[in-house]
């Protein structure tokens, strides 16, 4: 998951679509390649499982070990790390191609390719399951060539798990009271990052490709929360550099009961019927 609150992000309210256009830093290869070379810095890929992780225990639910599992999108690829200690035969695929060089030299385990999400290199039905964490919400024009790419690629009866940010109950309350400003395409998209998509949209594009859906779930009660309430940053800040166990046992607890009302994003797991 790509997640972003800078200070200077400007949030529109796309009223014919239904969805938040981000407005900060264009969100291109070169933007990716410096943000993951930054942290790049600090990574360090362990060495045994973490603990309570919500997309390998997904995972687990619909993928059986030794399965082939591409990320696409995958920046570090500390997910297909996870899925190379669980036992999964992980694809890290990306179009920065810095990172990539940086995948294979300190992760080759993750077996990292230069790839692009719109037009895959890899075979029809070739893999069993897809990840996409915080990627569709990046395409400015749509994200229906990644979609029909990751129905070509993966078997019948295999899984696409896709993550984005996504018009919670809050800010659907906020767009609703106007307290968004509006968006319109003369604005220019120059310095477009990311939407926070509708997620009925989203399913309803799925469905009509094959994909079948499996479960939903909402994450990031808490980031969701701050990002949106006056003052939120700096409660955010200041809670994640706690390192007070009360502090960490609270923003948990938050995290868990805001995750239906405020929730960042949201991840939806689609089976593949159809090959057609």
């Amino acid at each position: 998951m790509k997640e972003n609150s800078k200070k200077n992000q400007i949030k529109y309210f796309d009223k014919i679509n239904s969805r938040l256009v981000f407005i900060e830093q264009k969100a291109d290869m070169n933007y990716w390649d410096n943000l993951w070379q930054n942290k790049s810095k600090n990574i360090r890929y362990k060495k045994r499982l973490p603990k309570h992780n919500p997309y390998l225990n997904t995972t687990k639910k619909y993928l059986s070990p030794g399965n082939i599992i591409l990320e696409g999108g995958c920046g570090l690829a500390e997910n297909s790390h996870n899925f190379k200690l669980a036992g999964y035969n992980p694809i890290a695929l990306d179009y920065a191609e810095k990172t990539i060089l940086f995948l294979k030299e300190h992760a080759p385990q993750v077996n990292p390719i230069i790839g692009d999400v719109t037009d895959l290199d890899l075979d029809d039905e070739s893999i069993h399951g897809y990840w996409s964490f915080g990627v569709i919400e990046h395409f400015y024009e749509g994200y229906a060539p990644i979609s029909m790419e990751a129905k070509r690629v993966i078997k019948k009866g295999g899984y696409f798990f896709v993550t984005f940010p996504h018009m919670s109950k809050l800010r659907k309350l906020k767009a609703f009271f106007n307290f968004y400003p509006i968006w319109s395409e003369e604005m220019g998209k120059e310095s477009f990052y990311q939407f926070a998509l509708d997620k009925k949209s989203v399913i309803k594009h799925c469905s009509s490709l094959g994909f079948v859906l499996q479960e939903t779930q909402d994450l990031g009660g808490f980031l969701g929360l701050v990002n949106e309430i006056k003052f939120g940053r700096r409660l955010r800040k200041s809670m994640n550099n706690s390192n007070n166990i009360i502090v960490r046992i609270i923003r948990k607890i938050l995290d868990t009961i805001t995750s239906t009302f405020s929730s960042h994003i949201t991840l939806l797991v689609f089976k593949k019927i159809s090959i057609k």
